[in-house]
């Protein structure tokens, strides 16, 4: 918005007032980064998400608004060059939170209130008839929907997102699932191996496991595969589109090679750019390696295992 506005309505940047509630990390356009580099580098940094940001900057992949001002958020928005330097254009930056109520006094003058221990914040140009409020915040892909069982039944699929942004490629692979659920191309006899690999927690703590073999196709599918919540406090939710994007290669096909495939001739997916790397055996090689540290049973440890030399074939892809 702040760029539109002195780029494409030629407002100056002295005229705009700019609230920050939180400064935010941004994907720098021109650099070596992309969504799956967050997953990535908070797996690194075990979990640390100042870390993580700071790695991601020092590579050139992250960038922030004010050089003396760290980050708190990370919200996936994509920024170039020439849009960062609209942004630092602007000089009235208020940072007290967020906004929690915008005041008419008596048509007199207009008051900003935020939380409370913030203090109120009366524009420069007070009076009514000269403010114009641009309302520009939105949750990004945190849509609140917090449904993340996704296989509901043979005749019901819920969306939501699997992986980080851009959304499509989600929806995308979630048909792809779909429709080789029904023509029977999915291999579900590994899927049930993996859930089998599970078991060995509920046989340590119950006595007794539960026999796959027959285990509905929807129950395999969504036993596996959930959707994120892009949570960053959350440790799971922060690597589950690393291990969804495993399941998917992994089960979308009895050979890997054939949900790959599929990534790199789809124009919504990051696999489609030429010389992108998913990395992802390496990627479950690490996950593998860290798993105890970050609170994964013994399980799924063996999950991970049986998934990472599952997908040895894709090594330096």
């Amino acid at each position: 918005t702040v760029v539109y506005l002195q780029q494409s309505m030629k407002v100056k940047p002295s005229q705009i007032s700019w609230v920050i509630p939180n400064d935010v990390w941004m994907l720098a356009r021109e650099g070596s980064a992309n969504p799956w580099a967050w997953p990535k580098a908070l797996l690194k940094s075990d979990h640390n998400a100042r870390e993580a940001g700071l790695a991601l900057e020092r590579a050139g992949g992250f960038v922030r608004l004010d050089p003396n001002i760290e980050p708190t958020r990370f919200r996936f928005p994509v920024v170039g060059r020439d849009e960062i330097k609209f942004m630092r254009k602007v000089e009235d930056i208020i940072r007290r939170g967020r906004v929690t109520a915008i005041r008419n006094q008596e048509n007199r003058s207009v008051i900003v209130h935020f939380g409370e221990n913030s203090q109120p914040w009366v524009p420069k140009e007070s009076r009514p008839e000269d403010l114009v409020f641009i309302h520009c915040t939105c949750p990004g892909p945190e849509n609140g929907n917090s449904n993340f069982d996704l296989f509901a039944s043979d005749h019901q699929l819920n969306l939501n997102l699997l992986f980080a942004p851009p959304v499509p490629i989600s929806m995308s692979v979630l048909a792809y699932l779909e429709s080789a659920r029904i023509n029977g191309t999915l291999d579900l006899s590994f899927g049930r191996q993996l859930l089998r690999s599970l078991e060995i927690d509920a046989v340590a703590e119950q006595g007794a496991g539960r026999d796959m073999k027959d285990l509905p196709e929807n129950e395999v599918l969504g036993r596996l595969i959930s959707g994120i919540g892009l949570n960053e406090d959350d440790k799971r939710d922060s690597f589950q589109s690393i291990l969804n994007l495993a399941l998917f290669l992994a089960i979308a096909n009895e050979d890997p090679m054939v949900g790959y495939q599929f990534l790199k001739e789809n124009r919504l997916s990051f696999f489609s750019i030429p010389g992108f790397k998913g990395e992802v055996y390496e990627t479950m090689g690490i996950l593998l390696d860290r798993a105890k540290p970050l609170g994964y049973s013994d399980g799924e440890k063996r999950m991970f295992q049986l998934l990472r030399d599952r997908l040895q074939i894709l090594e330096g892809k």
